[in-house]
């Protein structure tokens, strides 16, 4: 069975930097217009199951690709990404003063943004539900998600020889992973 972990498209705050995790927001009018472009060039599987976390974003992104009348079989809130806490909605240049800040982007593994979500509780947050949820998947699936999630999916499911911040996920494209068996078997990028 293949299962597709796309990243959601541009919003104005990837644009501008800011850390946007739980924030609910919109695509931006760049994020479409990246987006149909991809979609050009980019192959993205038909008639299998759709997902999307709870985030408007990344249903508004299955809409693009796939029209208004997409059906998605379920927005699932363990697939969020990461709460940021404090630092929601802020950037490097508002925070870089900011001493509990510091401590968070020198070793984000251990220290937890104020008012935010560990590493540790998101990580056990996504895997435990993850897991959980496709092994009771009969199709193909995709699911439109956040990049620290498909980090995190990829960091520790995959290959653990790479740490979560050295998979690169471009908005609109990701990965396929083989999963047979209850085990992933095998992954590539989907580009």
């Amino acid at each position: 069975m293949k299962i597709y972990l796309i990243r959601h498209a541009k919003t104005k705050s990837n644009e501008e930097r800011r850390y946007t995790g739980i924030k609910d927001i919109d695509l931006s009018v760049n994020g479409i217009s990246e987006i149909l472009e991809t979609k050009k060039h980019t192959k993205y599987p038909e008639n299998i199951d759709y997902y999307t976390s709870s985030l408007k974003r990344t249903k508004q992104t299955l809409e693009v690709i796939y029209g208004k009348n997409v059906k998605i079989m379920g927005m699932l809130p363990f697939l969020n990404e990461t709460n940021f806490g404090d630092f929601e909605g802020l950037t490097y240049q508002n925070l870089y003063q900011d001493q509990s800040y510091l401590a968070w982007i020198n070793d984000p593994y251990n220290e937890i943004p104020k008012n935010g979500e560990s590493y540790k509780v998101f990580k056990e947050r996504v895997i435990k539900n993850f897991i959980k949820f496709i092994k009771n998947l009969t199709n193909d699936s995709l699911f439109m998600v956040h990049g620290g999630v498909i980090r995190v999916i990829m960091s520790t499911l995959l290959d653990e020889s790479k740490n979560f911040f050295e998979w690169d996920i471009p908005n609109g494209l990701g990965y396929v992973l083989e999963y047979e068996n209850d085990k992933f078997i095998s992954y590539e990028v989907f580009k």
